[in-house]
């Protein structure tokens, strides 16, 4: 990279944003005592040429801020949580200079190729943020940075960045077992969507029955937020919030199912065949059975999210318990310090090298292959002890070749793939461990963890070329 000409730029837009900083606020030492000042820590990245590691990891935490909301707080805490409710910062040169920051860096990870690749995502992100004119087409910049990125594309496409091993799935540990279920010691936590309906299908096809759900029906509309039916009495509302959360959750996998006929049979077709799933357990899911078709006890529990004082006390009442959990958000820690409970989570990518969003897309990117490990939570993000996980067989993608959109790609991904890869780890952990409620795992190695965040299209699309 032309490091003279980013070294001006960086010093430019150093000289911008002090400019946009009011006079008694702009002493370069001047820090906000309880963390990071957003403006103040930039100024000091872009004008100090080595580091120091405390300043490495403010660059890191303003990174992971951008990458996760595409937007920048005034200040934040040393943990990274912010420090009271802010709006977004609007100036562009912000934005402009970690885009800056983030290349300069980035020259200087090329040879690790995962965080390589993640910092050319959030490199993406910022770009759509402040459309730089200095990395436009025809600019040095930009010409040197496309040449680079092709380089690396060529580089994926013929090695991975990760080894597939173990690897998941063989005919012995497919096959279905005896139609009469067998209740299993597991607890279903049950939230709406074709990742859960996957599960129970999963279960049942295998002939077993979890002992118990608990399905949660969100109280305030998963859209808008406004409360749902709340002048109706609290049983017909509950059924009636239960049917509008089905209908919302499910629609875009059925509006792709109408639409795209052409592309989803082949793609659950290939799905099939590579992960050794029966066909009927497929349609089995398809069929949004009533919940007490998968286990002889059903409750329901209306709820405003993860965190409702409601949930945390019918939790707190159950016994000794292995809890799957299936979705709806961050499970809190107030539910993860139950002493009596364990919560099983399936994670569709290998870790620790995996972390965070968009599992299934940056597996396909590191190692060529899906990957997905069941764990029990932890605190932090899917950081807890690994019970198993591996890589499972290629799937032949090319019916996605026939959509409009990277949008709809992502959507189809998401609705016939990702649910499909999370099973398959069911299947595999009930397989070895019926009893759920002594599973052996093993905790994480976390100097081998990477964290990644929602995949930029123009990555997205390098998926369908592996």
């Amino acid at each position: 990279m032309p490091n003279n000409l980013l070294a001006d730029i960086i010093q430019k837009l150093h000289k911008d944003l002090q400019n946009t900083i009011p006079i008694q606020n702009t002493d370069n030492n001047k820090q906000n005592h309880t963390g990071i000042d957003t403006r103040h820590t930039l100024l000091h990245l872009a004008q100090t040429r080595q580091w120091t590691d405390t300043q490495r990891l403010q660059f890191e935490l303003l990174c992971k801020k951008f990458d996760i909301s595409q937007h920048l707080l005034d200040h934040y805490q040393a943990s990274g949580e912010k420090v009271s409710s802010q709006q977004p910062l609007t100036e562009p040169v912000i934005y402009a200079l970690l885009l800056a920051l983030v290349l300069s860096d980035w020259q200087r990870q090329q040879k690790n190729m995962p965080l390589a690749l993640k910092r050319i995502n959030l490199i993406f992100k910022l770009q759509d943020k402040t459309r730089a004119s200095w990395l436009q087409p025809g600019q040095p910049l930009y010409s040197f940075f496309q040449a680079e990125w092709q380089q690396l594309q060529k580089k994926i496409l013929q090695h991975p960045c990760l080894e597939t091993a173990p690897f998941l799935v063989n005919p012995q540990t497919a096959e279905s077992r005896s139609e009469t279920p067998r209740i299993i010691p597991l607890t279903v936590l049950f939230y709406e969507g074709p990742i859960a309906r996957a599960y129970l299908a999963m279960l049942r096809g295998l002939g077993y029955q979890p002992q118990k759900i608990i399905a949660l029906i969100p109280q305030n509309d998963i859209q808008h937020g406004k409360p749902v039916a709340p002048w109706l009495p609290q049983l017909l509302r509950r059924y009636y919030a239960a049917g509008i959360q089905r209908q919302k959750i499910h629609y875009w996998p059925t509006h792709l199912r109408r639409q795209y006929q052409a592309v989803v049979e082949p793609l659950q077709q290939n799905v099939c065949r590579a992960w050794q799933i029966p066909g009927t357990i497929i349609d089995e899911a398809l069929r949004l059975h009533p919940l007490n078709h998968y286990t002889p006890t059903l409750e329901t529990l209306m709820v405003a999210n993860l965190r409702d004082p409601k949930l945390l006390d019918h939790m707190r009442r159950l016994p000794a318990s292995t809890v799957l959990f299936t979705g709806g958000g961050f499970v809190p820690d107030t539910l993860l310090q139950l002493a009596q409970l364990r919560f099983v989570h399936i994670h569709p990518g290998f870790l620790p090298n995996i972390r965070g969003a968009d599992g299934l897309l940056w597996s396909l990117l590191l190692s060529h292959h899906p990957s997905a490990s069941g764990f029990y939570l932890a605190q932090g993000i899917d950081t807890g002890d690994i019970i198993t996980r591996g890589f499972l067989p290629k799937i032949n993608l090319s019916p996605l070749q026939l959509l409009p959109d990277s949008k709809t790609i992502y959507r189809m991904l998401y609705a016939f793939v990702d649910p499909w890869l999370r099973a398959v780890l069911l299947r595999e952990i009930t397989q070895q461990n019926t009893d759920f409620l002594h599973i052996n795992a093993r905790p994480q190695q976390d100097h081998q963890g990477m964290l990644y965040h929602f995949m930029h299209p123009e990555l997205q699309k390098q998926i369908l070329n592996i």
